[in-house]
Parts: C-alpha cells; sequence; structure tokens
C-alpha cells in the first residue's frame, strides 16, 4: 500500500505585512500552508487575492511564486504528515469544497486584530492562515494539539508538529516547475476595485458574525 504525506509549511514571507506580523507575534514564521506534494509548486491557505490587495483575503491556491519579492526567497520550514489514504481523500474532498465555494469563505481578520491578546474570533468560513490549517487537519482526522475554536499560533503549531520536520530553508530549493495558473497574486486591480472588493467581503464577514451571535442568544 502506497504511504501518504500531507504536507504542513510554514514561511517568513517577504512582504512588509510579513514582517509586521513577525514582530507582533515574535515569531520567525508568519504564515501556514497545507501542500499535498513536497515540492510545494501549489500550496493552500487564507491569505490576499492579489499582491496590491492585503485586506481582500480568504481561501487561496498559492503558486510557490508568491514567496519571492524583491529578490529573496522565503524561508521556510516544511513538515511531512503521514496520513491514511482515507484521511487523504478526507483532505482532497476539503480542499476541493473550500476551492468550489471560496467565495463564502473570509480570511478573519478580527483574530488577527486580537492575536497579540492570545483570543480568537469565531466566525464562520473565516480564519487567519494558522486557523485554517488547524480547522483542515482537525476536518481529516489528525490531532493538532490545539482545542476546537480556541486559539492558536503559529509557533504552538509547529512545536506540535516538529517531530514531523522535513526541511528547513529557502523555498525556491524545493519548488521546480510553479506557475501562476491559479493563483490570482500578481493580477493587476485598480485602487477602487480593490476598496470595493474589500468592503463587500468584509461587510459579508461582519454579518455573518453579527448573525451567528444573535443565534446564540
Amino acid at each position: 500500500m502506497n504511504e501518504r504525506f500531507i504536507y504542513l509549511v510554514f514561511s517568513n514571507t517577504p512582504y512588509k505585512t510579513g514582517s509586521f506580523i513577525r514582530a507582533m507575534t515574535h515569531c520567525e514564521y508568519n504564515h501556514a500552508s497545507i501542500a499535498l506534494d513536497p515540492c510545494l509548486n501549489e500550496m493552500y491557505s487564507y491569505a490576499r487575492y492579489y499582491k496590491r490587495a492585503p485586506f481582500y483575503a480568504g481561501f487561496v491556491r498559492e503558486s510557490a511564486l508568491r514567496y519571492f519579492n524583491n529578490g529573496i526567497y522565503a524561508r521556510v520550514k516544511v513538515c511531512k504528515i503521514p496520513v491514511t489514504n482515507e484521511q487523504y481523500v478526507k483532505a482532497l474532498a476539503f480542499l476541493k469544497d473550500c476551492q468550489d465555494n471560496k467565495e463564502q469563505h473570509f480570511y478573519n481578520f478580527f483574530s488577527a486584530l486580537v492575536h497579540p491578546l492570545h483570543k480568537r474570533v469565531n466566525i464562520p468560513n473565516s480564519y487567519t492562515c494558522v486557523e485554517f490549517c488547524c480547522e483542515f487537519f482537525r476536518h481529516i482526522g489528525i490531532e493538532t494539539g490545539i482545542e476546537k475554536g480556541k486559539f492558536c499560533s503559529v509557533n504552538s503549531l509547529m512545536q506540535n508538529f516538529d517531530k514531523y520536520s522535513l526541511y528547513t530553508g529557502q523555498i525556491n530549493n524545493l519548488f521546480s516547475n510553479a506557475t501562476w495558473d491559479g493563483d490570482t497574486f500578481v493580477q493587476k486591480k485598480g485602487f477602487w476595485e480593490c476598496l470595493r472588493l474589500t468592503l463587500k467581503t468584509n461587510a459579508v464577514m461582519i454579518k455573518s458574525m453579527f448573525l451567528r451571535n444573535k443565534k446564540a442568544h
């Protein structure tokens, strides 16, 4: 029987937002993603859709080319996690569902804002990158050491999967034939279009949060 693996990727993205997050969290890495192949040609996470729109974000299929900016390749830590065939099939189905319904998935900026307080804001289908990875592993039946719906940091997730550590170094030593196919990151968007999309998606997320709170009461 062929052995299956899922790859958990921690990265220090070479952008101003990444530098800011690392300064706030005091962690070497600021981003977490899921990959299905060791070359990391494409990964899955919650991040911005376009380079010029940092607050318009949600579920994305990331090209490894995202991890190069201003002559700098991101440094990554890759964990190679063994899974059963059943877990692998669940992983494929989960990622496909996220991709097929990505307009209903949003980056949870509220959780990101309270992260320094070690708090989490739970909103349906809304995650930070590390919350998404926790939800992904919970869905396929892999223990993360993080209770569902509770605060999780890159550091804590990394420590819990450290025994699966495979590689630490620059990402360009891994990927081979990555393209931008399926990743909108470098597509040009005007300022007003970016603003419109940002306001629209975050309004939907805020509405979802208030509706959930109303039902809870």
